[in-house]
């Protein structure tokens, strides 16, 4: 496993689940493929394909709006710490 450089990025290099590279890569992969002129011949699995797209797509804008707050979070915690802030912190 590659190392992590914040809280957020050290789950995604866990797989599974947390693969959120690979969904990025298989959300890319879809749209190319809702891309093609007969995508709409075989209406179930074009149905298909675009459900999983979005599915795909939720879950990596869920991820990316947790890992940004977190890294907020983070630079809020550092910032009070080397004030002195005991009450941001």
């Amino acid at each position: 496993m590659r190392p992590c450089r914040n809280a957020a990025n050290a789950l995604s290099g866990c797989g599974g689940i947390f693969d959120i590279e690979g969904k990025i890569k298989k959300v890319a992969s879809l749209e190319g493929q809702m891309g093609a002129a007969d995508f709409w011949r075989d209406r179930q699995r074009a149905e298909g394909v675009s459900r999983e797209a979005r599915e795909l797509e939720r879950t990596t804008q869920h991820w990316s709006t947790l890992s940004k707050e977190v890294e907020d979070l983070v630079e809020l915690h550092t910032m009070a710490a080397e004030e002195g802030d005991d009450a941001a912190l």
